[in-house]
């Protein structure tokens, strides 16, 4: 776990870098006396807990909890500090916990469990997404895990689905109904009554027979729209007309 600690007292700096140590002694912990050298800190390697001090010489830890939360993978924001009366300010910043100088370990410890959680609640999170975007597709006796983002279209023929991808075809069974449910319905969209089509593989838009559409796909793909799609997909591609 990074840690990064932000207080202008050295004093501080170093007893809350001792009892983190001894919460765990496999912790990276890298430290900063001032808005500006933590920032630094921020912007060039990721954290996963940052320990604020509310008064940083002319600065405030609140303010730094504003940057902090504008990040793209804020770390967990848990104040330090010797000041009680902020501590609705600093909730309304996210923090996580607030501690209160001179330090005690078995609250240190609750709060680091807490973060902890937090992180490792946040990584499950995040691997069942992956693992989501990753789809199980059964043909002869096998079952391969294909990509969403790899599938070109699904082709509804005589009882079977065909999945065209970008490596190669699958036959097998199932409904366009259930793909549609669980793709990614930002990137799939279902076309016809006989074609799903991943959104992000039209190379071509062509106009078709009363008032209908031709899609060209990835890999020279033909799909019809249907009538009744027509609007929608123009709609989906940013076609106005």
């Amino acid at each position: 776990m990074q840690v990064l600690i932000v207080d202008d007292e050295p004093l501080a700096r170093n007893e809350l870098t001792y009892l983190l140590n001894k919460y765990d002694d496999s912790l990276t912990i890298e430290t900063a006396e001032d808005m500006t050298s933590a920032l630094a800190l921020l912007l060039r390697q990721p954290f996963d807990v940052v320990f604020l001090d509310i008064h940083l010489q002319d600065e405030s830890g609140l303010t730094l909890a504003t940057h902090v939360n504008h990040m793209t993978n804020p770390p967990i924001i848990i104040f330090a500090t010797a000041y009680d009366q902020y501590a609705v300010q600093a909730f309304e910043q996210n923090a996580r916990d607030y501690l209160l100088k001179p330090y005690e370990a078995d609250r240190l410890k609750q709060a680091m469990d807490k973060a902890q959680q937090s992180i490792f609640a946040q990584q499950e999170a995040n691997a069942g997404e992956a693992r989501q975007e990753t789809y199980p597709i059964s043909q002869d006796d096998r079952i391969y895990m294909v990509p969403a983002k790899e599938i070109i279209t699904i082709e509804a023929q005589q009882g079977l689905l065909l999945i065209h991808t970008v490596k190669k075809n699958y036959e097998t069974h199932g409904s366009l109904s259930d793909w549609l449910e669980k793709l990614p319905r930002d990137n799939f969209r279902r076309v016809h009554r006989s074609y799903l089509i991943n959104l992000d593989k039209v190379t071509v838009v062509e106009p078709w027979f009363n008032q209908t559409l031709s899609l060209t796909l990835a890999g020279g793909i033909k799909v019809p729209v249907s009538r009744a799609n027509v609007n929608q997909v123009k709609k989906d591609l940013g076609i106005h007309s």
